[in-house]
């Protein structure tokens, strides 16, 4: 299930192998896009926030960035010059999530 695809590698991401970018994409697909989010797409972003929220924030004040526009924002954020994990990006997850 997409439960179970999303809940490996968020427990994975503090560990040994750097996942985040899989949960970048996760959440920017679920939050950052112009339409309400699949709950798929909803119900996989739950899961990084649960397994790895902690991950995320330290990333997000870190600002952690990838290359060219990997990390860029989605659909709604396009404008933002966004390439990685970010406060500002972080708050518009977590606003999503409440």
């Amino acid at each position: 299930s997409t439960l179970q695809r999303h809940s490996f590698p968020t427990r994975r991401s503090s560990d040994l192998f750097d996942f985040s970018l899989y949960g970048l994409w996760t959440l920017r697909s679920a939050f950052e896009a112009t339409s309400e989010p699949s709950q798929a797409d909803a119900d996989a972003a739950k899961v990084w926030f649960e397994y790895a929220g902690d991950v995320l924030t330290k990333l997000s004040n870190e600002g952690k960035s990838f290359p060219a526009k990997v990390g860029a924002g989605g659909g709604s954020y396009v404008d933002k010059e966004w390439s990685g994990f970010n406060s500002q990006r972080l708050e518009v997850w977590q606003a999503a999530l409440r």
